[in-house]
Parts: structure tokens; C-alpha cells; sequence
């Protein structure tokens, strides 16, 4: 009988101490978002603005406000970045939401109200993973504001995933 109590306080034991070293190596880790923005299509089409010159693109993209990333200048009526970020969002569990992002038109001097030559062509709210290493992909559509009234106009592809990294080593 004392040989099952001994048993059962080592087992306890063991199953506290792996429980700790557990602990321990999830605070040493977070939870960061890899995202692939491929390219976009259907962006000012020609027919419907015969003025856009200058068809200069980048994407911005964010899930927290003050972290805000953007690709390089890319050229042409389908824009390709092939553009990896890696971002982190904080411990798991912390976060919830969506990867927000804007594809951007450079160097436009035809839109009337820009001062800088940058407007917002397209805009998407795409809903982050849920699971851990489970790739999200696809062709998510873009809404552009026209005058009051959003339109749906071309789409952007990407993927993203989620993934554990060690805390301060990107």
C-alpha cells in the first residue's frame, strides 16, 4: 500500500514539474503572423479610368495600428510583390482580428485631391487564422471608395499563418 502512495506523489510530482517546464517554455515564445501578399488584379481598369498614367503600386498591411508594413513599388495593370513580412502579435490568446490592408497607387497626378500623388485603390479586412501552422490562402476581393458609394474592384493574393517564435527573435 505505501509502494502505490509512493507511486502516485511521484507521478504527481513528475506531471507538476512537466507542467512548469511547460509554462516556462511557452513564456519564452509568441505568436507571430507570416504573410505572403502575392500580387493583385483588376486594379484601375483602363476602360474605367482611361487617365491613371502612372500605374505604381505598394500594399500596406497591419493587424495592430502602430505596426505598419508595406511592400515595395511594384509596376503595371497586375502588380507582383512576392513580398514576406513576419510580424509579431504577443502571447497566444492575446490577439483576435483581422490583417487589414490597402493597395496604394503612386504618383498620380490625375486624381484630383491628392497632394502627395498617393491614393487608396483598394481596401480588404481579411480574418486572421485561427490555428497555429495552418496555411490561410487566396484571392480576397478589394472595396474602393467611389465618390459615397463602395465598389468591389479587383482582388489581392496572399497567404498568411500563424506561427510560435521565440520572444525577440525576429
Amino acid at each position: 500500500m505505501n509502494n502505490s502512495i509512493y507511486k502516485r506523489r511521484r507521478s504527481a510530482a513528475a506531471i507538476t514539474s512537466e507542467e512548469t517546464k511547460t509554462k516556462a517554455m511557452e513564456e519564452n515564445y509568441e505568436i507571430a503572423l507570416f504573410v505572403f501578399i502575392d500580387g493583385a488584379e483588376g486594379l484601375d481598369c483602363p476602360s474605367m479610368y482611361p487617365n491613371v498614367s502612372k500605374r505604381i503600386y505598394n500594399v500596406v498591411f497591419w493587424v495592430q495600428p502602430e505596426q505598419v508594413y508595406c511592400t515595395q513599388l511594384a509596376r503595371g495593370l497586375v502588380p507582383i510583390w512576392k513580398h514576406e513580412e513576419l510580424f509579431p502579435l504577443g502571447k497566444p490568446g492575446e490577439f483576435r482580428g483581422f490583417l487589414n490592408l490597402e493597395v496604394v497607387r503612386h504618383f498620380s497626378k490625375s486624381d484630383p485631391g491628392t497632394s502627395n500623388g498617393q491614393v487608396v485603390v483598394g481596401r480588404a479586412q481579411i480574418p486572421l487564422p485561427w490555428n497555429l501552422y495552418k496555411k490561410k490562402s487566396g484571392r480576397y476581393g478589394l472595396v474602393r471608395l467611389d465618390g459615397s458609394v463602395l465598389k468591389l474592384e479587383g482582388h489581392v493574393s496572399l497567404s498568411m499563418q500563424l506561427k510560435k517564435i521565440r520572444r525577440n527573435s525576429y
